[in-house]
């Protein structure tokens, strides 16, 4: 499962940093994240139809393991606590 953890657009918005979080495996993620690629020109022009702006932004997409460290660190302190 695919989770958007934040969006960062370029000051002129030409190009935007989409930051995703994927539960599973390692190989899991890597697939998750290449499908997300592979298909960015599709959501870039879902995004044209929806939203009107002067420019439709490029897509990039990372993955954020942040969500992934957060369950370490409550994981961590449910064992000591």
């Amino acid at each position: 499962f695919i989770t958007v953890t934040g969006v960062a657009c370029g000051k002129d918005l030409r190009d935007a940093t989409v930051k995703v979080s994927v539960f599973g495996d390692e190989a899991l993620k890597e697939t998750a994240l290449n499908h997300l690629k592979h298909n960015a020109r599709r959501f870039q022009a879902i995004i044209n139809r929806e939203v009107k702006l002067k420019f439709t932004p490029r897509l990039v997409f990372q993955l954020d393991r942040s969500l992934e460290k957060g369950d370490e660190v409550l994981a961590i302190l449910d064992k000591i606590g």
